[in-house]
């Protein structure tokens, strides 16, 4: 036991940790002029198991403060690496923005009622000329960025499906035909 706190103690990494010189904070005693140095110049002894231990609080919370930082950052990176893979998914789709979360549990829940529905931006890929993107876009942005219900005749039973919804968005989703879209 002994053997491995005084080979764990030895890692200078841990004194670098705790912001002490790297080798321990135990300075050497002062030599006559000439007298040579037991170590090499610049070298610094390990630390000691009794410095460990008395260090391992110490550690352990900043181990645990590393941890939980590292975890952020992880799920950060997760996420965006998400959101990115969507947004270069979108792009090969027509070379159009992805819709939003909101959009695609609208489309979703929808789907799920038997009611066929597209997001506008991907209906605006799909079935509309590129040359005609522009005017669509400015003429209806909010259903370009929402919801597009493509069997016409399913639009009042969309409105009643949605009506009684628990969708919960975060925004406001804009749900019209294609003929409103297109019109």
């Amino acid at each position: 036991e002994r053997r491995a706190a005084d080979s764990i103690a030895a890692d200078p990494r841990l004194a670098d940790l705790l912001g002490m010189p790297v080798g321990g904070g135990v300075p050497h005693p002062r030599r006559a002029a000439g007298e040579e140095a037991p170590t090499a110049p610049g070298s610094a002894q390990p630390l000691t198991a009794e410095e460990l231990d008395h260090s391992a609080d110490e550690l352990r919370e900043l181990l645990d403060q590393g941890v939980a930082t590292a975890e952020r950052r992880l799920f950060d990176l997760r996420t965006a690496a998400a959101d990115d893979s969507r947004i270069l998914g979108a792009l090969g789709d027509g070379g159009l923005l992805p819709p939003g979360p909101d959009v695609l549990a609208t489309v979703e829940h929808l789907g799920e009622h038997g009611i066929p529905a597209l997001p506008g931006w991907r209906y605006l890929a799909q079935a509309v000329p590129p040359a005609d993107h522009a005017a669509v876009l400015a003429a209806r942005p909010e259903l370009v960025d929402g919801v597009v219900i493509t069997d016409p005749d399913a639009h009042t039973r969309a409105r009643e499906v949605l009506g009684t919804a628990a969708l919960l968005p975060r925004s406001a989703v804009a749900v019209g035909t294609t003929a409103a879209l297109l019109a």
